[in-house]
């Protein structure tokens, strides 16, 4: 194995100094050659600016309207999302998610060419799915509207039973006062037998009453915006000030490590050139 003295290898660094020297234009027009690339690249890409929404699933009873999981699928499906098979334009949804710990929330991420436009697709697509759940709402409302009312009709009717068997009642509890206090005991056990027959279907009428009620309260507490809760946009749509794409920063700093590499690489190669067609140069 070859032994290299200290010395040596500081002599290699020199000399490895003194051609970065020496070639210095060549390392410099390179950097500054791709810097300029990459500063027109920065110039002819339009900038892309991001936005953020993060919407609730309404939901009736506690039932959500679908699922995060099964709106996730058809969001991506319908507005293409990270299909590489169509070509994306801005503005566009790039991710839906999920939030983890959550049963009812999904949030959008869109990219525009400005904020205003990326606002106004997101407020486009939650419309989209405030409409198709409002469907939900309407139908069920007009279904427990229509429930609500025959019930209620049920109730008037009991009402009014109620209200002529009290009167029927009444009417026998005076006529048997009426065979008592003429003496007429049969007669009087009659009209006890036929009363209490009457007082039992009242009992049971009203017992119907009750549960007629409640069944009207029960429909009623179904409609109420305690039970009826619509798709919600959480907070505000958020967006920020400086583009997303391209990351200027990340650009410049990836353009003058490649351009000092590219040049070190090219003038190490020249060098190498220059002293091989010395040595292959006759005396």
């Amino acid at each position: 194995m070859p032994y290299h003295s200290p010395e040596e290898d500081e002599i290699d660094l020199r000399r490895l100094w003194q051609t970065v020297v020496r070639r210095k234009a060549v390392l410099f027009g390179v950097t500054a050659f791709v810097m300029i690339a990459a500063v027109v690249y920065l110039l002819v890409t339009k900038p892309v600016y991001e936005a953020k929404a993060l919407i609730q699933i309404g939901s009736i009873n506690s039932k959500l309207f679908e699922t995060p999981a099964s709106l996730k699928s058809k969001l991506e499906m319908i507005y293409h999302v990270n299909d590489k098979n169509i070509e994306q334009e801005y503005p566009r949804i790039y991710s839906v998610s999920t939030p983890k710990k959550s049963e009812d929330l999904i949030g959008l991420s869109l990219y525009g060419l400005n904020n205003e436009e990326a606002i106004r697709m997101a407020r486009e697509v939650y419309n989209s799915i405030v409409s198709k759940h409002r469907k939900i709402i309407d139908s069920f409302t007009e279904l427990q509207k229509r429930h609500l009312a025959q019930v209620e009709a049920e109730a008037k009717r009991l009402k009014s039973e109620i209200g002529r068997q009290t009167e029927l009642i009444e009417s026998q509890k005076e006529l048997m006062k009426q065979a008592l206090q003429s003496g007429n005991r049969e007669e009087a056990g009659l009209i006890s037998a036929e009363y209490s027959k009457n007082l039992e279907k009242l009992f049971a009428l009203q017992g119907l009453l009750s549960k007629t009620l409640e069944r009207i309260n029960t429909i009623e507490l179904s409609l109420s915006p305690l039970n009826v809760k619509e798709t919600r946009l959480v907070g505000d749509i958020v967006t920020y000030d400086h583009p997303v794409k391209p990351k200027v920063k990340l650009v410049l700093a990836v353009a003058f490590i490649s351009g000092l590499m590219l040049g070190l690489f090219i003038l190490f190669f020249m060098e190498f050139i220059t002293k091989e067609r010395g040595e292959a140069a006759p005396d």
